[in-house]
């Protein structure tokens, strides 16, 4: 049961003897929009994405884009790199918070997706913690292939620009 939080997991999907899916439960649980559907709290209007985004993470209604709009486009071409999938963008924006994942673009094919999602992070700015959300993208990126010296270095430089940018906010 979710509510007494014996369940480690719960399957949302899966293939009849061969695979099933699952979610822990406990990050379920840190879901709002679950809670509320737990408690028999149903919302009586769609819930604004942005602002469980912007409530996900500390923004300032004066926080400006931290990269420029080329920047967004050269940091996308070079995750490109890794191979666009729904497995490898999910694994990039690891360790965000849900509420603002969920409210970032999931339109189009992975490429698209991706391309869009770093824009939305660009536009939303904040911090999470003592970060952008840039910062936690480009580590998850940097581990996902810190074998390639050439890489581990392209994405350095992203890194040295973000944390430039990051002490100027503070």
């Amino acid at each position: 049961m979710i509510e007494t939080g014996s369940d480690l997991a719960v399957q949302f999907a899966g293939i009849y003897l061969v695979e099933n899916q699952t979610a822990p439960a406990w990050e379920i649980a840190r879901d709002p929009l679950w809670w509320r559907a737990l408690k028999d709290e149903r919302p009586h209007e769609v819930p604004d994405l942005a602002a469980m985004q912007r409530l996900a993470i500390d923004v300032s209604v004066e926080d400006a884009p931290i990269f420029s709009f080329e920047e967004v486009i050269a940091l996308h071409t070079s995750l490109m790199k890794l191979g666009a999938t729904a497995e490898k963008i999910t694994l990039l924006f690891a360790g965000l918070p849900n509420e603002y994942v969920a409210a970032l673009t999931d339109k189009g094919n992975p490429t698209e997706r991706l391309y869009g999602m770093l824009h939305d992070v660009n536009n939303t700015g904040g911090m999470i913690r003592d970060h952008s959300a840039f910062y936690y993208i480009l580590k998850n990126a940097e581990r996902m292939r810190s074998w390639d010296s050439q890489w581990t270095g392209e994405i350095q430089k992203f890194l040295t620009k973000l944390a430039e940018r990051e002490k100027q906010r503070r």
